[in-house]
């Protein structure tokens, strides 16, 4: 196996200093230089886990979404993974490049397009919006007529000549995806890069994004704390939690392996004689049968099954063989968020 992505044992922490009891009382000393003293001295040292030995291996190609709530380490490995922090232990490998040993050949490879809180680092607010996509993209060697595609792709071509400060918040995000987007590289890196924008744009780069994946060949890394995403875009899903990984797979498997079953609901009329024991030979988990109008037959029914797949013709065999009537069948399964939800939430 080709590998994009290849960590071993990879563990980021951080030491914090916490006291209790009277820390508000400590902020009289008039200097910040004694209070930090104090504090180091005083406090208790406690060391928290940002990654805690996550073994992760990407191929060549794919795209994986890492799912995770906030503070779970989603952030922390993408910047580990695009050469910007350090970890405190472990391998990382980047397109066969150590992050550690061989930064500069990482950060060649790699894309990495950060939330909308940290998309307006990189650029100057007195120049306009061209002026700084253009110094950026020198620095990159990305050319002009690139960059200019990318502008357009992001409804950004209208504003180009304004203040790079006086854009809103959701148009600064979209020219910082626009410059991830067309560096040409290996491995794309994604920190929740819809935050912020409206659907239209984030329908626009999903897109996009997903082209780069299955045409180019990219690979892509996609943070997010939100399910529907991670299911419509991603080939496998690994859920973080607390700086572990607790999940992994593709988003189908995932939900397998929850073991939930899939319900049937439909509402039928014609039915006559003994229904509910009809029902029963097609092997439900459970079934619940409420009779509506006695008069016409009319139910409405309700069971679980393991496979709708498997059970759905031989129902609609059986209630057209017996010459009932259908008025509307519904399939109901779980989905991605209901993982996500039972392993996190534990419910």
């Amino acid at each position: 196996m080709v590998c994009a992505v290849h960590t071993e044992r990879l563990t980021r922490v951080y030491k914090v200093f916490i006291k209790k009891g009277y820390f508000m009382s400590a902020r009289s000393l008039d200097s910040d230089f004694f209070y930090d003293l104090w504090k180091k001295l005083t406090a208790k040292k406690e060391v928290i886990y940002a990654l805690n030995n996550i073994n992760i291996d990407i191929r060549k190609g794919e795209f994986v979404c890492l799912l995770g709530p906030n503070g779970s380490g989603k952030t922390t490995l993408l910047r580990i993974l695009a050469g910007l922090l350090m970890p405190s232990s472990g391998r990382v490998e980047v397109m066969g490049y150590d992050v550690v040993n061989e930064r500069t050949q990482v950060l060649k490879v790699v894309s990495y397009i950060p939330s909308l809180l940290a998309s307006s680092a990189w650029a100057r607010p007195n120049l306009s919006l061209w002026e700084n996509m253009k110094r950026i993209a020198r620095l990159l060697r990305i050319p002009t007529e690139d960059l200019v595609k990318a502008m357009v792709l992001l409804g950004l071509n209208d504003v180009k000549d304004m203040p790079f400060g006086a854009l809103s918040t959701g148009q600064q995000a979209r020219a910082t995806i626009a410059l991830g987007i067309v560096k040409g590289a290996s491995v794309y890196l994604l920190d929740e890069p819809g935050m912020g924008l409206s659907p239209e744009v984030v329908r626009t780069f999903h897109t996009y994004i997903k082209e780069l994946n299955k045409k180019a060949g990219a690979t892509v890394v996609y943070a997010t704390h939100h399910p529907h995403i991670a299911e419509e875009l991603a080939n496998r899903v690994i859920i973080l939690y607390k700086g572990k990984i607790i999940a992994d797979g593709n988003p189908e498997e995932l939900i397998r392996k929850l073991g939930k079953e899939e319900i049937i609901e439909s509402h039928i009329y014609g039915a006559w004689g003994n229904i509910v024991e009809r029902l029963k030979k097609l092997d439900p988990l459970y079934l619940k049968v409420r009779q509506l109008r006695p008069e016409i037959g009319e139910y409405e029914i309700r069971m679980g099954v393991r496979s709708s797949r498997e059970t759905l013709p031989r129902l609609i065999d059986m209630l057209v063989q017996e010459g009932v009537k259908i008025y509307h069948i519904k399939i109901f399964k779980p989905s991605l968020e209901d993982v996500f939800i039972h392993l996190v939430e534990g419910r």
